[in-house]
């Protein structure tokens, strides 16, 4: 079967986006498939197995050429995924929406992606074009499914959780990586690191540091492993939190690094004690990748976010750390956690969420429908 892979970011570039597409690729490959990634051209350097389209009609004209057997695109962008739905209804083509982000919501909601009226307008038909003309669409948790159905009218069948995971063959403890990680962040080999890992904006990392300033003066560093797509906005967002760092007098006690390979991530997990995610209050169904990865690697984690949402329920289900819906409450379950002796967290990733066993499911409904 030939599978084409559509994917708002492609290797070379990093994030959460680009592990999800390689992941299939690597496990619908294994299994005896033809996989094609398609990804927009940005001026990255070429990767093997990926192509670059320069616009919706050359995207439509690759996947034309190609003929795939089964079509899997990624929303967002949303826009692109319409129109490949409208020509695989047109050609026959299965066509399936990996549905990750609700884009007009978070359009709607983040200062640098809303649009105009009309454009947003735009979105949300285009939305509904995908959903609708969609012949399966996987979601990320059980509250996007919901809200899914709801919004759409669609049948419970068509929508299947696909969680992110983690891949424990690749995210594991390595504790002697991790002490060599440590030295070249010249944090001494006693000290508590706490990890944050993942995009710069939308996180309100700046509050962090605030709720966190006074303990990691006195009792930890903080290391960001920041995901940096080559966009403006992502470097305000960094000067935005180096100026936050800077007005903390916390520069000695904040290390960053830039687009870790995700083969790497593992090391520099390995060198921290405690891992952080905080989430908007709005999004009430994130639950970020990087959750899963910390898990992976053995890290307990401590979550903010709005009370009934995919992170309160996921902790609420699984004991992995502390959530809250308060920075108060956040930095209170930073300090309980660190006082506390090392939670064993790995388990569950390898019993519930080992991203090769995700996508053998994820095949086994491409597999249903071509």
């Amino acid at each position: 079967m030939r599978i084409a892979l559509i994917g708002p970011y492609a290797d070379p570039e990093k994030g959460a986006a680009v592990v999800r597409i390689n992941s299939f690729r690597e496990s619908f490959s294994a299994a005896g498939h033809e996989v094609l990634i398609l990804a927009p051209a940005r001026g990255v350097a070429a990767a093997a197995g990926v192509t670059r389209y320069r616009g919706i009609l050359h995207l439509l004209s690759l996947l034309r050429r190609a003929r795939p057997d089964v079509i899997l695109g990624t929303s967002p962008p949303i826009t692109h995924n319409a129109f490949v739905a409208v020509q695989c209804a047109m050609t026959r083509t299965p066509f399936v929406l990996d549905a990750k982000d609700p884009f007009s919501y978070l359009v709607a909601r983040f200062a640098h992606l809303r649009k105009g009226r009309f454009k947003t307008a735009g979105y949300k038909a285009c939305e509904w074009i995908a959903h609708r003309l969609a012949a399966h669409i996987f979601v990320l948790t059980p509250l996007d499914k919901k809200n899914l159905l709801a919004c759409y009218g669609l049948p419970a069948e068509k929508v299947t959780v696909i969680r992110n995971g983690s891949d424990p063959r690749v995210i594991r403890p390595l504790p002697a990586a991790g002490r060599t990680v440590r030295a070249a962040l010249k944090v001494p080999p006693s000290a508590k690191i706490l990890v944050y890992a993942g995009v710069i904006g939308g996180k309100d990392l700046d509050v962090m540091l605030d709720a966190l300033a006074s303990l990691l003066a006195k009792k930890a560093y903080l290391l960001f492993l920041f995901t940096h797509d080559g966009s403006a906005h992502a470097d305000r967002m960094h000067a935005h939190v180096r100026e936050a760092v800077a007005r903390l007098s916390l520069e000695k006690r904040v290390r960053v690094v830039v687009n870790t390979p995700y083969e790497k991530l593992a090391a520099s997990l390995s060198a921290a004690d405690l891992a952080l995610s905080p989430v908007p209050d709005f999004w009430l169904s994130n639950l970020p990748t990087k959750v899963f990865d910390y898990l992976a690697a053995d890290l307990p984690v401590v979550a903010k976010g709005p009370r009934g949402g995919s992170m309160d329920e996921f902790f609420r289900t699984y004991d992995v750390g502390t959530f809250s819906t308060t920075w108060e409450g956040f930095a209170a379950g930073v300090e309980r956690e660190l006082a506390h002796p090392h939670r064993r967290v790995r388990r569950v990733i390898e019993r519930h969420f080992s991203r090769p066993i995700l996508n053998r499911r994820a095949l086994k409904v491409l597999e249903g429908l071509a």
